[in-house]
């Protein structure tokens, strides 16, 4: 091993050390004479105190131990400066991290989004105190008598006290068990696929926050790329396509900047990676439509994700005052409906969801309804009118309801998603409700046909006796009230309509927030009717069942949506959002039910022209509900119809759309068939790539390109080059540190000065050139010297 000796700052010639026999740059001071051991490794200077040695202290048997223990020492045991990170290593990843976190961050809780994020931005807070020190400040990036001054100044500035900023294992330990805990309550269980995700977004954080060298930034891509694909278990349109790939560049980036220890970060290198990665991503583009294309899909996925108790949005399995004029300000798209032919009227669009049939004087719910045989039903509803055939693309809810306009004429025929098993996927309740077998976890699309008639026969003898029962004592006045108006009518239908025009010529008002105090908040239904009288949907569908049931009258509260919104820009279907939601009875009459919407009673325009003509100007109502022809609304319709033919084209490219373009292309879906095809075009592609390359590097100047490779092996071999430095004294460096090469050293600096900045001739230069050729074969590779050392 050799041993350069320092007195005073000045050299002397070098010596043999038979004592140490490893590799690290390992600092051992004696007075006045300074030890330095050159290697690829070096030791952090938080353990150096354990290694300066006293040869005038008897216990200087502590470095022969030493000694023994480095012999046994792998390289960057505490973390030498060459894998530490620097400053343009820490610039990619915090970037990567924030693209990350903000990629997954709309699909976590508000709890788990706040922790993981304030972990992220404390530590690129600390990150930016301490990297925009200067270099000569930092203790980790210089050695010798500067390093060691820098530590005694900030020994005396700090006292015994840690270095700000510093990370300790405990602390990850807390902030591990306090993820859990958020996890936990955020999500009310720790397993299955949503928890998951969310505990790596918060891990994602703690690792950033604790990671000091290239192996730590090394593990953070792998996790961050994992991470990113996530992302698509909850959404696949293309803006998160788009985010995906700005990620990727992010990480072609980190990974350029890991690859060279010492390179500096400056717009040159940031287009230079931008673009290198953006000609990996054209070169691959072909072999991706190829196999996208060809590549042979299954009919249903080959495994299925554990979903758990997660988040459910949309309508409620229940009813109560307020849930469903909360969906009001909402804009979240809950289906889109693509029609084949004329679009019906928005005042015959009643989309049937859950169906109330019990009442315990506040809240509805759904009572135990039996599953039954479609075909005798459907039989009897063709017979009520023309059928009409649609589409619905349904967005996940998490729940097992499907929606089709009323009366339904045929079980749903699933198109694509998840649940691609069978074409029937799905059964009818006697309540006249469709469910699927599995919940929509899943954007999924399915075909439905139905018929426009507010009209359904009975399907059960005891549907009468279970929508008649009313809680006692739940709404005395209301009773009393349902009761005078059924004795002054002769009939049924005769008292639903006395109700209504009770309902319209009495003072009730349609509104969003029915926002009153109860004088008795016992009997709330009596409170709407004689005290408060203002209400949304929810409140007069509800009321009005009550009454029916009150005078003797089977009645039931259905919810659902009501209408919707043609995006006739970039395409032609209709959007239904949440703030759609709406509630209406059906009402049992000469063994048939009959579609009642008391709303209409009060607002008309409700029904007759969608949500928004039903409002008054002082409403607060969603952005949807303006429905203008501002620039604003006709682009996000653009954006709209964007994603809804995306979904269509190339999300929902299944197994049958795929077989029907191979027989569009006349190819047969024998296996070796479509391999060979895939074979022979990725090959294809693959000899044109080599052909340009090879054109490129024959483009390029030879002289310049053995210099970068000799370079860049040296820089492996650790030994860098700093910017300032020349051939000359770069390779001068080079034999100093390699002795046993230094003649092919000395023989490559002159012919690459002489080629370089030579005025040479023909046969000279060919004659160098050759020269230059051999050397650079017969230098040694990176992994042989560092082997020598």
């Amino acid at each position: 091993m050799e041993i350069v000796i320092f007195f005073g700052g000045e050299s002397v010639p070098k010596k043999r050390h038979a004592g140490l026999t490893c590799n690290p740059v390992l600092q051992i001071r004696q007075k006045v004479k300074t030890y330095f051991l050159p290697s690829e490794c070096r030791f952090s200077l938080f353990a150096e105190r354990f290694l300066i040695p006293d040869y005038n202290d008897p216990r200087h048997t502590r470095h022969i131990m030493l000694s023994r223990f480095f012999k046994k020492a792998t390289p960057n045991t505490f973390g030498s400066p060459d894998t530490r990170l620097t400053k343009t290593h820490w610039f990619w990843l915090t970037l990567l991290i924030m693209v990350t976190q903000a990629q997954v961050a709309p699909f976590v809780p508000i709890a788990v989004l706040g922790f993981g994020l304030s972990i992220t931005i404390l530590r690129a807070i600390s990150l930016y105190f301490i990297l925009k020190r200067p270099a000569a400040d930092d203790p980790y990036s210089v050695s010798g008598h500067t390093a060691e001054k820098i530590k005694n100044r900030q020994a005396k500035k700090y006292g015994t006290k840690k270095h700000p900023f510093r990370w300790s294992a405990g602390l990850s330990f807390v902030l591990g068990i306090a993820a859990i805990v958020v996890v936990r309550l955020s999500y009310g269980i720790l397993f299955f696929r949503d928890p998951s995700v969310g505990f790596l977004f918060i891990l994602i954080g703690i690792k950033y926050a604790e990671s000091t060298t290239r192996r730590d930034a090394m593990l953070l891509v792998c996790l961050s790329s994992f991470a990113l694909v996530t992302a698509f278990y909850y959404t696949q349109t293309p803006l998160i396509l788009i985010s995906s790939l700005v990620a990727f560049f992010v990480i072609g980036g980190l990974l350029r900047a890991l690859s060279r220890p010492y390179d500096t970060f400056n717009a040159t290198a940031v287009k230079h990676t931008m673009k290198r990665f953006s000609l990996w991503v054209l070169q691959g583009l072909p072999i991706a439509v190829l196999l996208f294309f060809l590549f042979p899909r299954l009919a249903a996925p080959l495994w299925g994700i554990p979903y758990g108790n997660m988040a459910k949005t949309g309508l409620s399995d229940t009813m109560a005052p307020g849930e469903v004029s909360e969906l009001m300000a909402s804009d979240t798209v809950a289906f889109r409906v693509e029609f084949e032919g004329a679009v019906p009227q928005n005042r015959h669009l009643y989309w049937r969801g859950p169906v109330f049939s019990a009442f315990d004087g506040l809240v509805w719910r759904p009572a135990m309804s039996p599953i039954i045989r479609a075909e005798p039903l459907f039989n009897r509803v063709h017979d009520r009118g023309t059928p009409i055939r649609y589409s619905v693309m349904l967005e996940p809810s998490f729940r097992h309801w499907l929606f089709a306009i009323d009366s339904v004429a045929s079980l749903p025929q699933l198109e694509s998603g998840a649940m691609e098993g069978g074409a029937r996927f799905a059964f009818l309740r006697a309540s006249r409700q469709l469910f699927s077998y599995a919940p929509i976890a899943t954007q999924i699309r399915y075909t439905q046909t139905s018929v426009l008639t507010d009209r359904f026969p009975v399907l059960l003898d005891n549907e009468a006796r279970d929508n008649l029962f009313l809680p006692r004592d739940a709404a005395p006045k209301t009773v009393e009230l349902a009761q005078s108006l059924r004795a002054g009518v002769a009939s049924p239908d005769a008292f639903v309509n006395a109700v209504l025009r009770y309902i319209r010529t009495e003072p009730f008002y349609y509104t969003l927030t029915p926002d009153y105090d109860y004088v008795n908040p016992e009997k709330p239904l009596d409170e709407f009717m004689f005290n408060a009288r203002r209400g949304f949907c929810e409140h007069y569908a509800g009321a009005f069942v009550f009454m029916m049931r009150a005078a003797g009258v089977p009645a039931r509260v259905v919810t659902g949506y009501q209408g919707g919104e043609m995006n006739r820009e970039g395409g032609n279907y209709m959007i239904v959002r949440q703030s759609d939601a709406h509630a209406w009875a059906e009402v049992l009459i000469d063994n048939e039910w009959r579609r009642v919407d008391p709303t209409a009673a009060i607002a008309p325009n409700r029904v007759e022209y969608h949500r928004r003509g039903s409002l008054s100007q002082s409403e607060e109502t969603s952005a949807a509900a303006a429905q203008d022809d501002s620039w604003f609304s006709r682009m996000a319709l653009r954006w709209d119809a964007f994603k809804y033919l995306w979904t269509r084209q190339v999300v929902e490219f299944n197994y049958n759309k795929q077989r029907a373009l191979w027989q569009d292309w006349n190819v047969t879906d024998d296996l070796w068939r479509i391999v060979s095809i895939i074979l022979i075009g990725a090959m294809v592609w693959l000899a044109a790539l080599a052909v340009l390359v090879f054109k490129r590097g024959s483009r390029r100047d030879p002289i310049q390109h053995a210099w970068e490779t000799l370079t860049t092996r040296l820089a492996q071999s650790g030994l860098p080059r700093e910017p300032h430095e020349g051939a000359k004294t770069y390779l001068s460096r080079a034999r100093s540190r390699w002795t046993e090469y230094a003649i092919l050293f000395s023989r490559f600096e002159r012919a690459y000065t002489l080629l370089r900045y030579g005025n040479l001739g023909g046969k000279d230069r060919a004659r160098l050139s050759q020269e230059l050729k051999t050397l650079m074969r017969r230098l040694p590779t990176a992994r042989q010297l560092r082997k020598v050392l």
